[in-house]
């Protein structure tokens, strides 16, 4: 999610074909980070964070 957002284009494409009901979307956090390395709130963070996003964007 750290980079979804900055074309227009491609996230219009991805909210179309989801609404649609081609596809479903879903998310393994906001960063490419190693998650062994962080804590379990700070896991929970990471994942909260990208899923607000996701809202922002796509509404879901």
């Amino acid at each position: 999610m750290q980079d979804i957002g900055n074309d227009l284009k491609i996230t219009g494409k991805v909210g179309e074909g989801s609404q649609k009901g081609l596809f479903e979307l879903g998310l393994h956090g906001c960063d490419h980070i190693n998650y062994t390395t962080l804590s379990e709130s700070e896991q929970k963070s990471k994942i909260k964070e990208a899923n607000e996003k996701m809202n922002r964007i796509f509404g879901n």
